[in-house]
């Protein structure tokens, strides 16, 4: 056993000598002064296809709401002006009553409808379908000024930001990536000739060995000269520019002036996503044209309009029908079903309350029950609803999102099994946002006073039913999670007025800073408290402008440490941060109308606490905490790259300051140490 002690002890040795070696110093230093310059490279290398995919993704968002408000306003007996013998009032009992709340049935699912028979399920289906086609082939329009709508605003603050990084950034980001390239490749070159194993052969008095260390002592005087720090301060300027642009709302007035001044560039984009405003026409037989006539899809070219005078105002909605036609289509015009107030037929079934839909008993409660409207509840439950307990579907068919109404027989089946067994395990993604929405509604009511005589405690329950949703959405996909986060610390600013709150348990990293963190630390600002180490590192792990490098993701134990004890070493007891004079905002859109037209945002009184947010100084301070910590476990995350296998052994703790290691590496390197003594 002692020559295995022995052999253990100069091993250490002959490392410790390498890692004291002007070899080993090169290494450390090269790397260190090149890091933060090739995270710089490639955070500059993201920012163009994070503003591109934020352009599609906002484009995908608008098409989609266009296309859905298009057949929403669409009723059902418009498909009685289309064919004969349909039996309509069926698909009206079941909750369907808009061209939208048909999509996604087939012939075969309409059929299983108790009174529509199978010739009018072909005919509904096919009527529906063809009616969908022709509305979806329709040019979408353009976003126009003043942009009030939340996915129109969304849409052009991305073109805004591809014209800004187009006409400030490309340049500065490009100049860099030419000055840094050489000098990363001269780091690679040090790194692969100053190895252990390279340096151990001649214990680095090679030629190979000394010029590498002279290599890397070039790069580091370059980097320091004044001409780089230039380039690398334009740079870096460009990027927080860029990061303080996406992280924030633009104001509308901006995007309309940048707007009016760029119609063109605006414009590029929009046709090249969304497509040109002017429908295109081919070329095609008057056997393969459609068209409206005296209220039906007619085949055949349409017929030359004849001008008509209206006699009385009506609200009414013009669609085109065609197929490829040289022809000019033909409209017609579809009333919008009138509005009425929405039926309060339904109650909310609070904690514990218990109550039996389609023979399932829900016991937990946080639901609501009765009869809603599709359009402004549609997450209350209708027991009259029938549901399909043999034959279920899979997980995955599709199903309305958000519309308990809609569901299909044995969708609504799933979901209420899923309520009667506690809602304690996982179901889809969609299901689980229609519980939420039911809940969200009941707070939104409770925050605004719209509810009479509620229990005292039933905010507190429903933040912590947000709170184990949540929970088990952990390990999911989707929106679920986020959206119950978001929602508990909107709870939570409410339910404090004013007191600091405690560090919340359960958080994700998401491209919005968290309220309660915003809440948070404000309470430290206007306090003029230091802000504690688990607060400054749950900071910057959710801060959207701060990014960990592989040592931290892959080493998440050893960096909290390093970045523990840098922050500590540096602040003590915690940075002091003094109050600006930017109030807090706090506002809450609910989740279900966040993307639709007319939503509305509920802001509540921040009573005076100053907004992180609105500060910059402070992230970069931290940025440069995280850098350092980063630093401290390089060499540690590369080794495990390199060999996994030995995570957790002496050899790899070798790479780690001792501050950081595990308690249980202490106490085995402390014994091995008392018997070489």
């Amino acid at each position: 056993m002692i020559w295995l002690f022995l052999f253990l002890l100069l091993l250490a040795g002959v490392f410790v000598t390498y890692r004291l070696s002007p070899a080993s110093r090169a290494r450390k230093r090269v790397t260190s002064v090149l890091r933060p310059l090739e995270q710089l490279k490639q955070e500059l290398l993201e920012q163009p296809s994070r503003t591109q995919d934020a352009i599609g993704g906002a484009a995908n968002k608008y098409v989609q709401g266009v296309q859905a408000a298009r057949l929403r306003v669409i009723p059902l007996d418009e498909l009685k002006k289309h064919g004969e013998g349909m039996r309509l009032q069926a698909l009206k009992d079941a909750g369907i009553r808009t061209l939208s709340d048909l999509q996604g049935w087939d012939e075969f699912r309409i059929s299983q409808v108790h009174g529509v028979g199978p010739k009018s399920a072909s005919m509904i289906a096919a009527i529906a379908r063809q009616l969908t086609n022709t509305a979806r082939s329709l040019p979408i329009p353009h976003p126009t000024p003043p942009f009030d709508i939340d996915v129109e605003r969304e849409l052009i603050q991305a073109i805004y930001l591809q014209r800004w990084l187009e006409q400030n950034f490309v340049s500065p980001q490009e100049h860099f990536e030419r000055t840094i390239s050489p000098h990363l490749d001269s780091r690679d070159e040090v790194l692969e000739h100053t190895k252990f194993m390279s340096w151990l052969w001649t214990f680095g008095s090679s030629d190979s060995v000394r010029t590498r260390i002279e290599l890397a002592s070039g790069v580091c005087e370059e980097v320091d000269g004044a001409n780089f720090r230039a380039v690398h301060n334009q740079a870096t300027a460009a990027l927080i520019e860029i990061q303080k642009l996406r992280a924030n709302r633009i104001g509308n007035d901006l995007l309309i002036q940048d707007f009016n001044a760029n119609r063109t560039f605006y414009e590029s984009l929009l046709t090249r996503q969304l497509g040109s405003t002017k429908q295109e026409s081919t070329t095609s037989s008057s056997k393969e044209q459609v068209h409206v006539e005296f209220g039906r899809i007619t085949t055949g070219p349409p017929p030359v309009p004849v001008p008509r005078t209206q006699t009385a105002p009506e609200n009414l909605l013009m669609i085109t029908v065609g197929m490829g036609s040289t022809v000019k289509t033909a409209d017609f015009s579809i009333p919008s079903p009138p509005k009425k107030e929405p039926e309060k037929n339904y109650r909310w079934y609070g904690k514990g309350e218990s109550t039996t839909v389609q023979g399932f008993e829900l016991r937990t409660g946080f639901i609501y029950v009765g009869k809603g409207s599709a359009t402004d509840n549609p997450f209350v439950i209708d027991p009259q609803l029938l549901v399909q307990r043999d034959n279920p579907s899979s997980a995955d068919e599709w199903f309305h999102l958000g519309d308990y109404q809609a569901l299909s027989a044995d969708v609504r089946c799933r979901y209420l099994r899923w309520l009667s067994q506690g809602a304690i395990t996982q179901i889809e993604n969609d299901l689980g946002l229609l519980y939420f929405y039911g809940l969200e509604n009941r707070v939104l009511g409770l925050i605004q006073n719209k509810i009479l005589d509620p229990p005292a405690e039933e905010i507190a329950e429903l933040r912590d039913e947000m709170l184990r949703i949540a929970k088990l959405f952990s390990s999911a996909g989707g929106s679920v999670r986020e959206a119950c986060i978001r929602l508990a610390d909107f709870i939570s600013f409410y339910s404090l007025n004013g007191a600091t709150p405690e560090l919340p348990d359960i958080w994700m990293r998401t491209y919005e800073f968290p309220l309660i963190m915003r809440y948070g630390l404000g309470c430290f600002m206007r306090d003029r408290k230091p802000i504690p180490v688990e607060w400054a590192m749950r900071w910057v792990e959710v801060e959207p402008t701060i990014y960990f490098r592989t040592p931290a993701t892959r080493c998440p134990q050893e960096f909290g440490a390093a970045f523990a004890a840098t922050y500590m070493k540096r602040f003590g007891d915690g940075l002091i941060i003094p109050p600006n004079k930017t109030p807090l905002k706090v506002t809450y859109t609910p989740w279900w109308t966040r993307y639709s037209p007319g939503s509305k945002e509920i802001k509540l009184d921040t009573k005076g606490i100053p907004d992180i947010a609105a500060l910059s100084t402070p992230v970069q301070t931290l940025k440069e905490i995280v850098d350092q910590s980063t630093a401290a476990i390089d060499s540690y995350s590369r080794f495990l790259g390199r060999t996994p296998q030995k995570a957790g052994t002496l050899e790899a703790y070798l790479n780690l300051p001792v501050a950081f290691w595990p308690e249980d590496a202490k106490k085995t390197t402390a014994g091995i140490k008392n018997q070489l003594r």
